[in-house]
């Protein structure tokens, strides 16, 4: 049945281009001729776009389904943390009681003051 048909949507073709092509002037049957090459020169273009569409789609339906699947899931218990007591409060070294001396800075190339 399948071969029956697309023979007949050949056939048919045929004729029509015969029939157009011995009917119409030469400027006609150029605009013709420049729409069907046009035509063919974006099949490439529309057929790789449709690809790309097309697999994107199915990565999105994908990523659905897997978030669906996420959000069903049930979630886990929290993480148990045991703290224990530490030591006392230690008291400070002797050389931090006294605090720290104020800071000198030199300058390197500044001759020194007196």
């Amino acid at each position: 049945m399948k071969r029956t048909l697309w023979w007949g949507a050949v056939a048919f073709g045929a004729a029509l281009g015969l029939i157009a092509g011995l009917r119409l002037d030469g400027r006609s049957l150029a605009v013709v001729i420049g729409v069907l090459c046009g035509l063919a020169a974006a099949l490439p273009m529309t057929g790789t776009a449709l690809f790309f569409w097309w697999r994107e789609r199915g990565e999105r339906l994908r990523v659905q389904e897997r978030l669906v699947e996420l959000q069903h899931r049930p979630t886990p218990a929290p993480p148990v943390i045991v703290v224990q007591g530490g030591r006392s409060l230690e008291p400070l070294p002797p050389s931090r009681l006294l605090g720290t001396r104020q800071r000198e800075f030199t300058v390197v190339g500044q001759e020194e003051e007196e």
